[in-house]
């Protein structure tokens, strides 16, 4: 057996030669509609997913912070009293949420992804892997729906201010509540929502076309919803633009938006309307609707392509792809975008024949092999039974 093969307890075994004393599951999540509105404080749509970051770790005794990760198959030490600056390495994720947790105590920990690309928030998963082991060694594991949150706040604090990433609070808090949830990103409040029975499968397309979020354009398009909130003085900034703004409001001449140039006018119509988007498809999912709801993933994914200019030609081509085969009801982009991942909403007796379409369909034009898969609900960050 080679050294990747091992179980994070195994390898655990082999690195810090000792035993694990827990072991943890952070699932990644996808967004099924809501996308680039979590950071202006607009509803959305997440759901955790059974793919994700498995964890073995405990506590060393020391203040020292080591991280094995064994898809890098490599070691991390970190001093919990000295932590070094971000310098662009995956442990600044494990850095910065220990800063954020102001933790002392130090444990070793594993952790093995099966996340893969990019979209499903790896990153998050990681670092809510991280914060839940170090609280959970420390006999302080967060158990309520409000300390999950908290966790979830010092997560996201840990990207934006210690590694630089100007993410919204969607990926963690799905991450922390698990399963299907309509999360409000201003005030935090939630409706767990229940799918009606529509017989279908939520399938994953991996374009294996990377990005990294840090350095993309999604800081542009943060920088670009500051800008409206300046031009346009938004009560409670860019945290509130969602609830100041709905598609009645750019209508006509003279409105409290009128004055902004053509391209942040179609950046915040993509807001306006994404935000609608969220609550027809959460009452459509609901209902059991898939129709209708697969409607309103390719309008996402419109207003996101024409709109937002966030999704690339490998996204539109394999969204396209998926959109145009008999059994799918809709498709879309998922996660920041450039690259990455897209959802779609596929008849259950139609999966097998929808992944073979789309790897074929987009090898053939892309030359790149994606990965298709499907994923379902899946708590959130805890132990494993």
């Amino acid at each position: 057996m080679s050294a990747n093969a091992l179980t994070p307890t195994a390898r655990f075994r082999a690195v810090f030669s000792g035993e694990p004393s827990s072991r943890c599951f952070s699932p990644g999540r996808v967004n099924l509609i809501g996308e680039h509105i979590d950071y202006c404080g607009g509803d959305v749509l997440p759901m955790a997913i059974d793919r994700g970051t498995d964890c073995a770790y405990a506590a060393n005794g020391s203040t020292l912070l080591r991280i094995h990760s064994m898809s890098f198959d490599e070691t991390v030490e970190l001093d919990l009293g000295a932590l070094p600056a971000a310098r662009g390495h995956w442990s600044d994720y494990g850095a910065g949420v220990a800063a954020a947790l102001e933790s002392a105590r130090g444990v070793d920990i594993v952790v093995h992804g099966t996340i893969g690309g990019g979209g499903l928030s790896s990153s998050a998963s990681f670092s809510m892997a991280i914060g839940y082991a170090l609280l959970e060694a420390a006999g302080a594991a967060p158990e309520t729906d409000a300390e999950r949150l908290m966790l979830a706040q010092q997560c996201r604090a840990a990207e934006n201010d210690f590694v630089g990433v100007s993410c919204g609070i969607m990926d963690q808090a799905s991450i922390a509540l698990g399963g299907i949830v309509r999360l409000d990103c201003d005030s935090l409040e939630f409706d767990r929502v229940e799918p009606g029975d529509m017989d279908t499968v939520w399938v994953v397309m991996d374009t294996r076309h990377p990005r990294t979020l840090a350095g993309s354009r999604y800081n542009e398009r943060v920088g670009e919803i500051r800008s409206i909130c300046d031009q346009c003085d938004v009560p409670g900034g860019m945290a509130s633009l969602c609830r100041v703004v709905d598609p009645d409001s750019l209508q006509g001449p003279g409105g409290p938006f009128s004055g902004l140039d053509e391209t942040l006018f179609r950046r915040l119509r993509h807001l306006a309307t994404e935000q609608t988007r969220v609550t027809e498809a959460a009452r459509a999912l609901a209902a059991g609707d898939a129709a209708t709801l697969g409607l309103l993933m390719n309008a996402s994914h419109a207003s996101l392509k024409g709109d937002y200019e966030v999704t690339g030609e490998a996204l539109d081509v394999i969204v396209g792809i998926s959109q145009g085969f008999d059994g799918v009801y809709g498709a879309r982009m998922t996660g920041a975008g450039f690259g990455g991942c897209a959802i779609a909403l596929v008849a259950r007796e139609a999966v097998r024949a929808h992944a073979d379409h789309v790897r074929t369909a987009f090898e053939r034009e892309t030359g790149v092999a994606p990965e298709v898969f499907t994923v379902t609900a899946a708590p959130g960050v805890g132990l494993e039974a």
